[in-house]
């Protein structure tokens, strides 16, 4: 455990970016440059909150995105809470918190990719996020996509 930071995961470039965000000009092959920061990637919009940043994580992310689907996952180590939440078309239809390794919030069905052992929920959420969108979280440090600085406005 030790991972802080949020991900979210939506179809299409920076325009797929949801409300409440700009893209700056700044760009750089490492996001651990910007608070926040956006890489495309085929065809999906990556937007990475640093640890640090996770006060600008709206809620319900993948929901405002609007985005067929959209898949938003926090990871606060530290605390050891963890967030799942998938929305289809801007409608929210999952969202599982789990703290200290129990769920707290369990809203709508489960989905097919959470089987599997929650003893480490941090990396149970980091394969369920992979999962769903192809991504494997830990391996962002090691990415050489652009990542573009986003503003909160």
């Amino acid at each position: 455990m030790g991972w802080n930071g949020a991900d979210l995961f939506v179809q299409g470039g920076l325009d797929a970016l949801p409300g409440g965000f700009a893209a700056g000009s700044a760009t750089s092959t490492r996001f651990e440059g910007f608070p926040v920061a956006a890489a495309v990637r085929g065809g999906v919009l990556h937007v990475h909150f640093r640890g640090d940043a996770l006060g600008e994580v709206p809620e319900a992310l993948a929901a405002r995105s609007g985005a067929a689907r959209a898949v938003a996952a926090c990871y606060a180590g530290v605390a050891d809470t963890y967030v799942l939440e998938v929305a289809e078309a801007g409608v929210p239809t999952r969202l599982l918190v789990v703290s200290a390794g129990e769920a707290v919030v369990d809203e709508g069905e489960p989905l097919p990719v959470e089987d599997g052992e929650r003893d480490d929920p941090e990396e149970w959420l980091f394969v369920v996020v992979e999962r769903l969108t192809g991504t494997a979280v830990p391996a962002l440090p090691g990415l050489a996509e652009t990542w573009t600085e986003l503003r909160v406005v």
